[in-house]
């Protein structure tokens, strides 16, 4: 993510599954040089609900272009497609591709050019518990490149549930002894007797 901080959602017990609490979006960028074709997974208390991609994603868009880093060919497990609602992962198929030949990439990959960014929304979804007890869940989000390499970017999730804590206790066993006015002293109206 662009932010160099783990992605973590704090959320309470009490608070509705589908309250924004439990949804982020996290914006990854590309600081290469070259484009980068890709599939994501989540895995854990984590669901993958949207990868929306700042480039076209139409090969057409990018005709003439040439020099994809990736050479080989890898096949990615699992399927989906770039809208939200989608299940824990954006990606289908084979990537296959060559220095020489136009870009193209198989259908549910994300095709991302050098500077560009793909905003990704994640939702924590911690499951029910029978303590009370505050707890942490971590999971991953798992970039998987068409060159075959994988990326892994930790998520954490914290569970809060509510609680009162008595910080001080007094009791009150008459009541307190109201000011008497001695000749004088000031009185109320201010003028000393």
């Amino acid at each position: 993510p662009d932010s160099r901080a783990e992605p973590s959602w704090v959320c309470t017990s009490t608070t509705p599954l589908a309250a924004p609490a439990y949804k982020h979006t996290l914006t990854l960028t590309n600081l290469q040089g070259c484009p980068l074709i890709f599939t994501m997974d989540t895995s854990g208390p984590f669901k993958l609900l949207s990868a929306v991609p700042s480039a076209p994603q139409d090969p057409v868009a990018y005709r003439g272009t040439t020099g994809l880093a990736a050479t080989t060919t890898t096949a990615f497990p699992n399927t989906g497609a770039l809208a939200p609602g989608d299940e824990a992962s954006v990606g289908a198929g084979t990537a296959t591709s060559a220095a020489s030949a136009p870009v193209s990439w198989p259908e549910g990959h994300i095709y991302l050019p050098p500077k560009e960014s793909v905003d990704v929304t994640i939702q924590f979804k911690p499951p029910k518990v029978e303590h009370r007890d505050d707890y942490d869940l971590a999971g991953e989000l798992v970039v998987s490149y068409a060159n075959g390499d994988v990326q892994v970017l930790p998520l954490s999730g914290h569970v809060m549930h509510p609680a009162l804590e008595v910080r001080h206790a007094q009791q009150l066993l008459q009541r307190p002894p109201s000011p008497e006015l001695c000749p004088g002293s000031p009185s109320a109206s201010g003028s000393v007797a």
